[in-house]
């Protein structure tokens, strides 16, 4: 059953008009009494129709990114604002950091302002609780380009095993044995999925997966840069490196030139976002192309539509996963014809 205004109103002993001017943003309203106001909206569960508080017409729509300086948070930023833009919505950023405590102060005031949906582009394994609040509240949501296994939730992605699959196939195919991988974060979800593909490619092709060719590097150039120089420089170094993103990979890049070693005639590297930077041709990153524009545009569209319909409409929670692409550039060595056999 639908909360009505009035019930707000009856529940805290105040007025209709009280709680009125405190939706719209209207002056002459104690802080005090604003604050218990929202408070108790966010407690009885009351969606005004149209789901607005402040707005004098169309949707709000909030994002909340994990960083949004990362390229391919950006891209799908960009591509939800543009979507929500032209559909009569105005789009909110809320950039967490990749702050689990700075992303529920972030839920609690969206519950709060009763958007009208979200984007989650930040979830992390333990994000859990949080998705939970935010359906307990009746806003609709979408996890937008990163993986997570609770099937009760809209998401929106890329098939990243997939993707690391080719790039750790493409490596062994050009006759490398010893491929170092240098991942994300463990507690974001799409970094288990990545390696499983790595994985999975050297059983296929018979090379023994080894803990010391794995480094951790936190999906930032910084982070990748100092892991892959510990990796480089050790006595049975590998021969190729799979960055599982982009940023990543130009860490490696910046390592293996510090240390004297040629790309890719004596260290082959594969990215993975294929982020505007990868194709300059300076650099000419080999990588797994991640349709950023058309996951953020993807997901800002079913999730209007998801609003629409309304909660008394039936929903079935919708997964689509969008297929990888292996893009070939110099830093493989499959220009080259081919590269020697690998030590």
């Amino acid at each position: 059953m639908r909360i009505t205004m009035e019930q707000v109103a009856n529940h805290l002993g105040v007025s209709r008009s009280t709680v009125c001017r405190v939706m719209n943003g209207a002056p002459g309203v104690k802080e005090s009494t604003r604050q218990r106001v929202l408070k108790a909206m966010a407690d009885l569960g009351y969606r005004p129709r149209g789901g607005r508080l402040g707005l004098e017409s169309g949707r709000m729509i909030a994002l909340v990114a994990g960083e949004i300086s990362n390229p391919t948070h950006s891209e799908i930023a960009q591509a939800v604002e543009d979507v929500t833009s032209t559909l009569g919505g105005t789009l909110i950023l809320c950039n967490t950091g990749d702050s689990p405590e700075k992303e529920a102060r972030y839920v609690d005031l969206l519950i709060r302002r009763q958007v009208d949906g979200i984007v989650f582009i930040s979830v992390r394994t333990d994000s859990g609780p949080t998705l939970e609040k935010v359906s307990a509240a009746g806003i609709p949501f979408i996890i937008c380009g990163r993986m997570f296994e609770d099937r009760r939730y809209d998401l929106v992605a890329v098939d990243f095993e997939m993707g690391a699959y080719l790039a750790t196939s493409h490596l062994a195919q050009l006759g490398h044995r010893r491929i170092g991988y240098v991942s994300g974060s463990s507690y974001i979800a799409c970094s288990n999925e990545r390696l499983k593909g790595y994985r999975k490619a050297l059983e296929e092709f018979g090379i023994e997966y080894s803990e010391d060719l794995t480094v951790e590097g936190f999906y930032t150039q910084i982070g990748a840069y100092r892991a892959a120089l510990q990796l480089l420089s050790r006595e049975s170094r590998p021969t190729a490196v799979f960055a599982a993103n982009d940023l990543m990979a130009l860490g490696v890049l910046q390592a293996a030139h510090e240390l004297g070693l040629r790309v890719p005639e004596d260290l082959a590297v594969v990215g993975f976002d294929d982020i505007p930077i990868a194709s300059l041709f300076c650099i000419e990153l080999t990588t797994i192309q991640h349709p950023m524009y058309e996951l953020g545009a993807l997901t800002a569209r079913l999730l209007m539509e998801k609003i629409e319909r309304g909660p008394d409409q039936p929903w079935n929670p919708q997964r689509i996963i969008l297929p990888p692409k292996l893009v070939i550039r110099r830093t493989c060595g499959a220009s080259m014809g081919g590269l020697r056999k690998a030590m």
